[in-house]
């Protein structure tokens, strides 16, 4: 029978070998690599950027794209890309990313570089950063924004260049006419993801993140991925994590991965939704043939308590957040909602 009282010393692991994988940021959703899969489409944003640093002439540009394609991760890295560019040419400016599911108090706070203050007071502290020289605001998640006061100041009030990302185009039609009109941004789309793209991914983080992988594992992981999982790499980074701890790449390994992938990428963004979120999410997820607006409307007012007003944002979060689908939307009419849960 083993002894269960046992020594400090007696206690410590067998070995310090860390296994297969290097280093575990590479797994992480929130890393930003060196090297990237660079798409097409990233040219004209590098581009608009470089021309708007030498030339002081601002193109407001909206990124749009299915959840998983990559679009914060490249303006991340040209984020990185832009400040050694701005170091190297000795130009006088920045760039700053933010995130949106904020007020535009606290936007302009983050841009102001000082203390809490009175909003006209942040305001015109940005005038002056912005009239000495050149500013480029990355705005990840725009279809989060509380409210649109910050979109419109920064183009109307200011000459610095906009960068926003978005889940879809319709955030633009939750703008009033005089923010449009002076944001007016070129649309950059960012389609799915196929497997050879994801192939390319997958490989990069295995080079930097694990000892040894499977080449034809991965590229059956890629396939995979772009069949069932619409292109969202996502899931596949997350699977990536397990395969590479298990070391395992067989059709059947990887399978499980990515099932066990999904509970672990799914659960980490719900655990971060607030109660109301989960209440109207749960609801939507049990009709997977979908839910009509209007009876959906009726359920949470009727039986839970629920203002429109609070259902329609919390709709539309939850929608750029790539948890739920819409069809058939139109002025005034009922519309129909999906769950896109791989876990429900």
């Amino acid at each position: 029978m083993r002894k269960r009282i046992i020594s400090l010393d007696e206690y410590l692991p067998m070995s310090n070998e860390s296994g297969n994988i290097v280093n575990p940021e590479v797994f992480d959703l929130d890393y930003v690599p060196d090297k990237i899969y660079a798409r097409e489409e990233l040219d004209f944003i590098r581009d608009s950027m470089s021309k708007y640093l030498n030339r002081g002439i601002a193109r407001h540009i909206l990124l749009t794209g299915p959840r998983g394609s990559g679009k914060t991760v490249s303006m991340r890295f040209l984020e990185k890309v832009m400040k050694k560019y701005i170091e190297a040419n000795n130009i006088k400016g920045d760039v700053k990313f933010l995130h949106g599911g904020k007020s535009s108090y606290e936007l302009l706070l983050s841009l102001s570089q000082g203390k809490p203050t009175f909003k006209e007071q942040m305001m015109e502290k940005i005038r002056e950063i912005s009239k000495e020289q050149r500013m480029i605001v990355i705005l990840d998640e725009v279809d989060k924004l509380r409210d649109t006061e910050f979109l419109y100041f920064m183009t109307r009030e200011t000459n610095a260049l906009l960068v926003t990302i978005a889940y879809s185009p319709r955030f633009l039609e939750k703008l009033d006419e005089a923010t449009l009109s002076s944001f007016q941004p070129k649309h950059i789309f960012f389609p799915p993801y196929n497997p050879d793209d994801l192939y390319e991914i997958y490989r990069y983080r295995c080079e930097i993140g694990l000892k040894h992988y499977d080449d034809e594992g991965v590229k059956i992981l890629s396939s995979l991925v772009a069949r069932d999982y619409a292109g969202d790499a996502r899931y596949g980074i997350f699977a990536l994590r397990i395969l590479g701890e298990e070391d395992k790449w067989d059709p059947d390994s990887i399978k499980n991965a990515l099932a066990e992938g999904t509970k672990d990428m799914e659960y980490s963004i719900l655990s971060k939704l607030s109660s109301p979120y989960l209440e109207i999410l749960s609801l939507i997820a049990g009709n997977q043939t979908g839910i009509r607006s209007s009876d959906l409307f009726h359920e949470l007012s009727e039986k839970h308590g629920f203002a429109r007003s609070t259902v329609s944002y919390v709709l539309s979060t939850l929608e750029s957040m790539g948890l739920i689908s819409t069809g058939g939307k139109a002025q005034g009419r009922s519309y129909v909602i999906w769950p896109r849960l791989y876990n429900p």
